[in-house]
């Protein structure tokens, strides 16, 4: 059923009919508190809007900041090239390292290797 928009004055016409309006809506609104609640409404969906867009602003500023500094540091500061390196370098110790422990017979992974081996081919067996 559709809403009742009464005013102020023609409300006051009507006293002692409150009954019959029932009968035929039971949903009659007062015009002044349906005006403040859209206002109420406008300004909470203002509200939201505002929130909305100081979060994209500041959001756009980042961008920004990264779009004019950083990335003019990094092509006037290349570092790809010595991190490549770097990372080369420890590859290579590392290596080194496993191979001198893989090389020498008397240490621990050679007997934890072994008994891993045996117990894996007696379970075949």
């Amino acid at each position: 059923m559709k809403k009742i928009l009464v005013e102020q004055e023609k409300k006051k016409e009507l006293t002692g009919f409150e009954g019959i309006y029932g009968l035929i809506n039971d949903k009659i609104v007062d015009a002044g508190e349906l005006k403040s609640k859209i206002t109420n409404d406008k300004l909470a969906d203002n509200y939201d809007l505002y929130d909305f867009l100081e979060i994209e602003f500041k959001r756009l500023q980042k961008i920004n900041e990264i779009l004019t500094k950083k990335l003019d540091n990094f092509k006037n500061y290349p570092q790809t090239e010595t991190l490549i390196n770097l990372q080369k370098e420890q590859i290579l110790s590392h290596k080194q390292k496993l191979i001198e422990l893989l090389v020498n017979p008397n240490h621990t992974i050679h007997n934890e290797l072994s008994i891993l081996w045996e117990t894996a081919l007696a379970y075949k067996n």
